[in-house]
């Protein structure tokens, strides 16, 4: 909730929801992709923990950053 009001996270969630769904899935349909097709088996989970870690990290700053904007 970042020291938001239970009202105010509810409706950031509103507005935010579907397009961090969708990006969401577009970034890791390609890292399972890649993951599936590429890389061989022993190497298969660091990928996906190293993606998942990219991943937390671009969603922490955007949602950071939103919050900064308003």
């Amino acid at each position: 909730m970042e020291g938001s009001s239970p009202a105010e996270a509810l409706e950031q969630n509103k507005n935010d929801w579907w397009s961090i769904y969708r990006n969401t899935v577009r970034f890791f349909i390609c890292v399972q992709l890649v993951n599936f097709y590429v890389l061989p088996l022993h190497y298969r989970v660091f990928w996906v923990q190293s993606a998942a870690l990219i991943w937390q990290t671009y969603y922490s700053y955007i949602t950071q950053k939103k919050r900064a904007e308003k």
